[in-house]
């Protein structure tokens, strides 16, 4: 769905939960990691794209100091005084956004009331980031009938703590900033340690960006993903006791990885390895970008999720039946899992000329080898997450 299109639809949900006409639209995208594979908690390289798929936040200012939300994904509503905001068993995607309100608040932004509907077409839980794009879209409504004033990168700190401290996810900053700063025909690059970013030509018209969802979304992903931050964690101080000046795994080169095979847990030794090595990726992969090269940088892509496999097991046997059936294929460049992995979604790069066979392949591969029949789409860059009048989108 078109960003005006879910614009429409949200303002019509709004009119009919809440009687009356909403005065802001905020959209948020959805990102992927093109490289990057869990180096942003290690101070590490990303390189991302935003694409066409949103969260979008509508609703209006009100004088009574209420908050009320209506989700149209889960069908459910939340109300809270905003000067009074706890924690809700039941309404837990709530929680994306009483944590934007509270933070914004610790900063001694005051919070008026309002009533909001949310829609959003990001497939949830799969790697897209998801929740990132509802925390930075609630933070660009807020903005704009506050208002208030930060600096982006300020924002994208905001939403990454409100996530930390309020929903109780230990997530880095790199999905804030990618809904933020992400450009269309562009991939950015951010250093998670400065958080500086660039942005690097992405906008070849004969390749294809597919999105392929393989239906699964494993239990254990959350204890997953904080294991690999613990590993990585006590790798970091191990090298750092070795070596000395390591802070995090951004600060150990590959030969000091190799130097310590043997002396170091053979578990955080995987570990460090890929992290280097993707950080690495990242660098090499930036510099493709540049050139235009995305032939070389679908190998990287590749050589990313065999060390998730390998190195940081964090892919699965679904991820794993989706990349290996897509990257047999005429026509794909490169392919490797998304996000956290452990479930959710790989990107593929294809030649655009190829890409409705690929996908028919792919998805008669997947459905003959797991018995599921993916979703699998062609996505497009598009520029990171903004605010504007509803009026923008009405007749």
């Amino acid at each position: 769905m078109n960003m005006g299109k879910l614009a429409l639809q949200t303002i019509e949900v709004f009119r009919e939960r809440f009687h009356g006409e909403p005065e802001v639209v905020a959209f948020s995208p959805a990102r992927v990691d093109l490289l990057g594979n869990h180096t942003d908690y290690n101070d590490g390289f990303t390189l991302t794209l935003s694409l066409d798929r949103y969260i979008c936040v509508v609703g209006r200012k009100t004088d009574d100091g209420k908050v009320t939300l209506f989700s149209a994904n889960y069908d459910e509503s939340e109300a809270f005084d905003v000067n009074e905001i706890v924690r809700s068993d039941k309404v837990t995607w709530g929680h994306y956004v009483k944590g934007v309100i509270t933070e914004l608040q610790a900063k001694g932004i005051e919070i008026p009331g309002f009533d909001a509907a949310i829609c959003g077409d990001i497939p949830l839980g799969t790697g897209l980031s998801s929740s990132a794009a509802l925390e930075v879209a609630t933070a660009m409504f807020l903005r704009e009938i506050t208002p208030y004033t930060l600096e982006t990168i300020e924002i994208a700190k905001v939403c990454q703590k409100a996530e930390n401290n309020f929903v109780g996810a230990a997530c880095g900053i790199l999905d804030q900033c990618a809904t933020l700063f992400g450009k269309k025909d562009h991939g950015l690059f951010l250093d998670c340690r400065t958080l500086e970013t660039s942005l690097h030509g992405f906008h070849r018209s004969d390749i294809a960006i597919l999105i392929c969802n393989t239906g699964t979304k494993h239990n254990l992903a959350n204890s997953k993903y904080l294991d690999r931050r613990r590993e990585c964690e006590a790798g970091a101080q191990f090298y750092n006791g070795k070596y000395g000046q390591i802070q995090a795994l951004r600060d150990v080169s590959l030969e000091q990885v190799q130097e310590s095979k043997g002396e170091i847990d053979s578990v955080l030794y995987k570990r460090a390895l890929h992290v280097v090595t993707e950080n690495q990726r990242v660098l090499a992969g930036v510099k493709l970008l540049d050139e235009g090269k995305l032939e070389d940088l679908g190998e990287l892509m590749n050589q990313s999720h065999e060390s998730s496999v390998h190195d940081f097991d964090n892919s699965c046997d679904e991820l794993n039946i989706m990349v290996e059936g897509t990257r047999s294929l005429d026509g794909v460049i490169g392919t490797k899992l998304c996000g956290a992995g452990f479930g959710g979604c790989t990107i593929a790069l294809v030649q655009q000329e190829s890409a409705e066979q690929v996908v028919s392949q792919i998805k008669k591969n997947y459905l003959d080898k797991t018995g599921i029949s993916p979703e699998i789409h062609i996505y497009h860059t598009v520029d990171g997450a903004s605010a504007q009048p509803c009026s923008t989108f009405l007749p």
